[in-house]
């Protein structure tokens, strides 16, 4: 009676065990296309790129992007889901992106000992025809896609980096309150004088100082024919 007490409560420690460490969390993977005339291999590059640094902590300059969310900046339309630059502005579209989590028969586990453990289970997966994905020792294995909207957005600002841009205009395709599984947009080269104000057009700016400049000689000559009249007559 002993043994079979003992294997019983082998496998209900292996299953809550299994059960507790819960489904692996996966790094983000990147598709990436510019714009204009086509260039696969920039576009390989970008790609590449951002997979070889996802796993660093994000770079000083890349921390500097600047990352909207369901909405658009300053000389910028969104009609269709077509993108385009308004008149006046001197934003660069540079292309258009897509965040998903890197999972598929090796995924790419956040968790280092996932991957030693997982991949050979993975093997027998497919040798298997998915038979083994009913063992409990597998369940670990499984992935997520969702990680907090901080890490996805620590994402974007990347992958906008490795394209050379410094706006991302983005939107969760899935998602709740705190997490998100994927996101598409766009990356940008932004105008400098709307990336400052965020939504403050240099275009203003520059009349505002024209129509100061024209007022200043106004200014000047009612001041002087004031001077004239009250100046004494002969």
């Amino acid at each position: 009676m002993r043994r079979p007490i003992s294997f019983l409560l082998c496998c209900t420690l292996l299953i809550g065990t299994t059960v507790l460490l819960g489904c692996g969390a996966v790094h983000r993977k990147a598709t990436f296309a510019s714009t204009g005339a086509a260039d696969p291999a920039a576009d390989n590059k970008v790609r590449d790129d951002f997979k070889a640094a996802r796993t660093a902590p994000l770079p000083a300059e890349a921390q500097a992007v600047t990352v909207l969310i369901d909405t658009v900046p300053e000389g910028v339309s969104l009609e269709g889901g077509v993108l385009g630059v308004e008149e006046g502005y001197e934003h660069v579209i540079l292309g258009k992106f897509a965040l998903t989590g890197d999972a598929g028969l090796f995924p790419a586990y956040k968790t280092s000992w996932r991957k030693p453990y997982c991949y050979p289970q993975s093997v027998l997966v497919v040798g298997t025809l998915f038979l083994w994905a009913l063992v409990p020792t597998f369940y670990p294995c499984f992935t997520t896609e969702n990680v907090s909207k901080a890490e996805m957005v620590d994402a974007l600002k990347l992958l906008a980096y490795e394209a050379g841009g410094n706006m991302v205009i983005a939107t969760y395709v899935t998602h709740d309150q705190d997490r998100a599984a994927q996101a598409v947009g766009f990356v940008l080269q932004a105008d400098a004088r709307v990336l400052g104000g965020l939504g403050v057009s240099g275009k203003g700016d520059e009349e505002g100082d024209e129509a100061t400049d024209e007022d200043e000689p106004a200014d000047a000559t009612d001041s002087a024919e004031g001077e004239d009249e009250k100046a004494p007559k002969d």
